[in-house]
């Protein structure tokens, strides 16, 4: 592999962690903080996803309904 796809990887890996730790607050002696806000965007965003899910498919179902009945 080439040594400057390898340096490029490298810095791309060590923004990725920053941007990780800036957006988290994540603090390396009390990481329990940042995990605790982790687990509620998560929970948050499966939340919204289900419920988006679930007008979908109701949507769905409600327009196979009314062309049945028709």
């Amino acid at each position: 592999m080439n040594v400057a796809k390898v340096a490029l990887i490298l810095i791309f890996l060590l923004l990725l962690i920053i941007i990780l730790f800036a957006l988290t607050g994540l603090d390396v002696k009390n990481p329990m903080v940042a995990v605790e806000r982790i687990v509620a965007w998560t929970v948050r965003f499966n939340r919204t996803a289900n419920q988006m899910m679930r007008e979908f498919f109701f949507s769905v179902r409600d327009t196979i309904r009314e062309s049945f009945q028709r």
